[in-house]
């Protein structure tokens, strides 16, 4: 017999193998015998995402809603895996984008404990809404994270999603504005590291001499580092 943690996990993903199969009854049964909330909450994610695809939009978000208040409930005494429920956060999070509900993804985004998870969410909310053409609330989801540098990342992404939608210029754009903000960051080490991204990605763009220009301006950043581990990596 399987013990409850990998019972339930099993469980959940037996409810979504009856839903891809299109038993919805089977699917249903056997989702009613998952009693961990995290795992719940995931196979109906699942489940709203698989609905979203048949196009029944409203019931996809009812589900989703569903599946956020049932994990919103589960007490911290009922957590058995608090990273998991924290992804899951995310997950939901960034669905609710997907949908097209960004203030309730935000609000969502928010609610995260884990400060890694939150700037995930919030990262790739922001690529969504660059990809729904909604630039001003990426740049409002990018303004959410806490951390200036991981704000900065979160800027990088959306220009690699800019130029795989095939707008170079607005990149490029982007790319030149998140360089311009490296002197704001008051660590040397975490702005080398933004330096180094932006250098690659200059490269990637075919402009050597701007990729040029920020890596001797890393060099001289490096040179400043007090921590010779840090400084070699």
């Amino acid at each position: 017999l399987l013990d409850n943690v990998h019972r339930d996990f099993f469980l959940a993903n037996c409810a979504l193998g009856f839903l891809y199969a299109n038993s919805q009854e089977f699917a249903d049964s056997t989702l009613d015998l998952v009693t961990d909330k995290t795992q719940m909450a995931s196979a109906l994610l699942g489940m709203a995402r698989e609905s979203w695809k048949k196009d029944d939009k409203d019931e996809a978000l009812e589900i989703l809603e569903e599946a956020w208040a049932i994990l919103k409930s589960q007490r911290e005494i009922e957590t058995r895996d608090s990273k998991a429920r924290n992804t899951l956060i995310a997950s939901i999070a960034t669905q609710f984008a997907g949908f097209g509900k960004t203030e309730r993804a935000l609000e969502i985004a928010a609610e995260n404990q884990n400060a890694e998870q939150q700037m995930s969410a919030l990262s790739q909310i922001a690529q969504i809404l660059t990809v729904q053409k909604e630039d001003e609330l990426a740049r409002q989801a990018i303004n959410e994270i806490p951390e200036f540098g991981d704000r900065l990342f979160a800027l990088l992404a959306v220009s690699d999603t800019k130029n795989k939608l095939g707008e170079k210029d607005a990149a490029i754009e982007l790319l030149d504005e998140a360089a311009g903000m490296t002197k704001m960051l008051p660590q040397p080490s975490s702005r080398s590291a933004v330096l180094n991204v932006i250098a690659d990605r200059y490269v990637l763009h075919e402009l050597p001499e701007t990729a040029r220009k920020v890596s001797q301006e890393n060099l001289e950043v490096i040179a400043g580092i007090r921590d010779e581990s840090n400084q070699a990596t």
